[in-house]
């Protein structure tokens, strides 16, 4: 029936993935409520550098995150695993107060509530900061307080030059440093332009770092996606900025590879992190008009994309019985992921076998 739906245009063929590491984070959780601490300590020790920020920001999501962290610190109160479970619970439970609306349209009463999560979150980053200076997840919390709160804002080229010494392009410091060189977290287009160049120019080739020049290129496009009635429309716009050659390179970069190895590099790329990562540079090549390297991109994502932002890019917001069933943002996702194959001369029937 699916297929036939496919034929038709009611379904599309691109579908939406989870990439937000909720299983994971839930299975932490687990392991702390049950108080199998020294467990919890390794499941933490193994988690790779690229997917810290998703990690946590997952953990503080879940409601039960704060009791089951401050029982582990108050049973271990030298752990420094611990502390930094709070820390991030305090964050989530801000976030969750805050929400992800722009300032001025958070009701009063949340506006005056959630600052007080992260100061409680800042006080254990500070904690756990002072007491591990290796700790460059410590130094990304008191960042991540900066640009939310304006906590300590005067600190903030200090702390970042303190995580960059600790571990060099610590890729959650990298992301976090270029969400506030953005003009809507306080900063400006030159100094968010500036910063993704200098991450392009210095980062190891390679690196994590790299991916965050086309998350928050694609994320500055935003305000376009929201005025611009097609894709193409958008394409249209970018393109005159000439930012297509860029992004081919902080590809190549990311990947290591040269232009004829991209199909190899993207071959060698597993798991639900990688998707995220490439499907930033699967939207940022198409968008900036870099369509010969996007082509290699799309295959390799294989149909699946994650809901944001792609659903954003459907402009057909039609609350139809179709989008009821599946799901509005996911087939939205299908549908945006299906006209990027279209455009770039792509069969989505076929890159999702």
């Amino acid at each position: 029936m699916r297929s036939i739906f496919q034929a038709i245009g009611l379904v599309p063929h691109g579908t939406s993935i989870e990439v937000e590491l909720i299983a994971e984070a839930a299975a932490l959780l687990d392991l702390v409520t049950r108080q199998q601490y020294a467990q919890a300590s390794q499941y933490m020790a193994a988690l790779h550098e690229d997917v810290q920020q998703n990690f946590y920001g997952c953990w503080g999501e879940q409601v039960q995150a704060s009791a089951a962290a401050a029982r582990w610190h108050a049973d271990a109160p030298d752990s420094d695993d611990a502390l930094l479970l709070l820390a991030f619970a305090h964050l989530g439970e801000g976030w969750r107060l805050r929400g992800e609306d722009y300032l001025d349209a958070i009701p009063e009463a949340r506006r005056k509530a959630f600052p007080l999560c992260f100061e409680r979150g800042h006080a254990a980053f500070r904690t756990l900061a002072a007491r591990d200076r290796s700790s460059a997840m410590a130094l990304y919390g008191l960042i991540h307080c900066d640009v939310v709160c304006g906590i300590e804002r005067g600190t903030r080229v200090a702390r970042i030059e303190q995580a960059m010494a600790v571990a060099p392009f610590h890729t959650p410091t990298v992301f976090l440093a270029a969400k506030g060189s953005m003009a809507k977290w306080g900063g400006s287009d030159e100094q968010m332009w500036a910063y993704l160049r200098w991450i392009s120019a210095s980062a190891p080739r390679g690196h994590g770092a790299h991916v965050a020049v086309p998350a928050h290129v694609v994320e500055w496009m935003y305000p376009l996606m929201d005025d611009c009635d097609s894709l193409l429309a958008i394409v249209a716009q970018v393109r005159g900025l000439q930012l297509g050659g860029w992004m081919r390179q902080a590809l190549l970069d990311w990947l290591d590879t040269d232009g004829a190895g991209i199909p190899q590099a993207l071959a060698a790329r597993k798991g639900r992190a990688w998707r995220q990562q490439l499907s930033h540079f699967a939207l940022a090549l198409y968008l900036t008009g870099a369509w010969e390297e996007a082509r290699p991109v799309m295959q390799a994502l294989g149909g699946k994309v994650p809901a944001q932002p792609w659903c954003g890019l459907s402009f057909r917001g039609t609350g139809s019985l179709v989008d009821r069933v599946l799901g509005e943002e996911q087939r939205h996702a299908g549908v945006a992921h299906d006209r990027v194959c279209r455009d770039l001369g792509l069969n989505p029937a076929e890159v999702c076998r």
